[in-house]
C-alpha cells in the first residue's frame, strides 16, 4: 500500500478556504481577515494565462477595502480643484498594501503558481490550472 497525498489539492483548499485550517470564529466570508496569500490566490483563480500585475494589485487593494485613486466626495474634489486643499493627494495605493501584495506574489511564486514573463515585464504567467 502506497501513501500518495494530493499536495496540489491540499494547497488549493488551504489557499481558497483558509477557514478550514485556521480556527477563526465568525463569518465564512473573511477576505479582510484572510492571509494575504489567500486573497491573492482567490484573485489568481479568476485570471487567464497572463496576469497583469497592476490590475491584480488594484483588485487586491479593493478586496482589502483600501480606496485607490480619486477617492473622496464631491465637496473634497471641488476644494482640490480650487486649490483650497493644500495637503498632498494620495494618488497611489499605500506602500503597506503594495508590500503585502509583493509578499503574497513571492509566496505564490515559491509555491509554483506563477512565474515572470520575458515578453511582458508587467505580467506574470499562470502555471497551474483547475483540474480538481
Amino acid at each position: 500500500q502506497r501513501l500518495d497525498p494530493p499536495i496540489r489539492r491540499s494547497l488549493h483548499v488551504a489557499l481558497s478556504q483558509p477557514e478550514t485550517y485556521l480556527s477563526r470564529q465568525g463569518s465564512r466570508r473573511m477576505s479582510s481577515l484572510s492571509p494575504d496569500v489567500c486573497v491573492a490566490y482567490r484573485l489568481y483563480l479568476e485570471c487567464g494565462k497572463l496576469i497583469n500585475l497592476h490590475d491584480w494589485l488594484q483588485a487586491f487593494a479593493f478586496e482589502l477595502g483600501v480606496k485607490g485613486k480619486g477617492g473622496g466626495n464631491r465637496q473634497q474634489r471641488r476644494s482640490r480643484k480650487r486649490g483650497a486643499d493644500r495637503k498632498p493627494r494620495i494618488t497611489e495605493i499605500e506602500t503597506e498594501i503594495q508590500a503585502r501584495f509583493v509578499r503574497a506574489l513571492s509566496e505564490l511564486q515559491f509555491l509554483g503558481f506563477i512565474k515572470p514573463t520575458k515578453r511582458k515585464t508587467d505580467h506574470v504567467q499562470r502555471m497551474t490550472w483547475n483540474t480538481y
